[in-house]
């Protein structure tokens, strides 16, 4: 009897298992995002405690929101209990919690943006991404020169395939250029 129930057990995992794995392989085509989203709800449904497709479904909702088409508000609100979930089945993750700290700061809750950035910089403070992500997050706070430092870190750790640390830093050196130039003429 315990032999067929664990027979039964293990036939139903790897069957859920298997089209959890089916839905998230076909999700990693070239598909639009309507039709990745679709495959990764489905991944969801038949194992709701994937931290990964947990995220993913956050962050494809997140990067929709950042169009600035009418209601990426709610959008940004519909991303945010996909990451808060996340958090919960993988504390460890810290894009949970930038990615979370990204529609916080776009939804103008800058202290929960704030705490959001803080703990995923914590998590991971010698990833490249983390620290760009953290960089924009000083942007958008107004700290360009923290901002910059963070860049250049990101940029000097990994400078090949490093767009979001490359254009940022570009901005910001033109920004900070420009604020020197206003210091010099008004005499400070």
């Amino acid at each position: 009897l315990l032999i067929v129930g664990f027979a039964v057990y293990s036939t139903w995992q790897i069957g859920r298992l298997g089209a959890e794995a089916y839905y998230t392989s076909r999700s990693e085509r070239p598909l639009r995002d309507s039709e990745r989203l679709a495959l990764l709800r489905k991944a969801n449904e038949v194992e709701p405690n994937n931290p990964d497709v947990v995220t993913l479904i956050g962050e494809i909702i997140r990067r929709r929101a950042w169009n600035g088409d009418d209601g990426y508000q709610d959008l940004l609100r519909a991303a945010l209990p996909w990451f808060q979930r996340g958090m919960v089945l993988n504390r460890w993750d810290p894009y949970n919690y930038a990615f979370a700290g990204m529609c916080y700061t776009w939804l103008g809750e800058k202290e929960k943006a704030a705490d959001m950035f803080e703990i995923g910089r914590a998590l991971d403070p010698y990833s490249y991404y983390m620290i760009s992500l953290y960089g924009y997050h000083l942007v958008e706070e107004g700290k360009w020169l923290p901002a910059w430092r963070y860049f250049l870190r990101s940029y000097g750790w990994k400078s090949e395939g490093n767009e979001f640390a490359k254009n940022y830093l570009d901005l910001l050196n033109r920004r900070l250029a420009e604020q020197r130039q206003k210091q010099v003429h008004s005499g400070q």
